[in-house]
C-alpha cells in the first residue's frame, strides 16, 4: 500500500512539474 501511494505521488508530482514548465515555457513572464 504504502508503495502505491509513494508512486502515485511521484507520478503527481512529476506531472504537476511537467505542467508547470510548460506554462512557464509557453507564457512568458
Amino acid at each position: 500500500m504504502e508503495e502505491y501511494l509513494i508512486t502515485t505521488l511521484q507520478s503527481l508530482l512529476r506531472n504537476r512539474q511537467d505542467i508547470s514548465s510548460n506554462y512557464s515555457s509557453s507564457s512568458p513572464k
